[in-house]
């Protein structure tokens, strides 16, 4: 039996709050593609990611860059 669209967010929206990168991946089309509007020169985690793989990878906490890491002190 299909899943309701409503089941269907709410699934994707418990991955991202576990934070389960594999659970949500599986909702993700093979071409999915994620854009940040933050060039590359300013930000290494900036531009485009296609492919499901790329853009999982990019959100993963155990990437090599954090998004902390390069904010100012105010």
């Amino acid at each position: 039996m299909a899943k309701t669209v409503r089941a269907i967010l709410g699934d994707i929206y418990d991955a991202w709050r576990a934070q389960n990168l594999d659970w949500l991946a599986t909702y993700l089309p093979d071409d999915f593609c994620h854009v940040i509007h933050i060039p590359v020169d300013l930000h290494p985690l900036g531009g485009t990611r296609c492919g499901k793989k790329e853009a999982i990878e990019r959100l993963s906490p155990s990437s090599s860059i954090s998004w902390c890491s390069t904010r100012a002190d105010s």
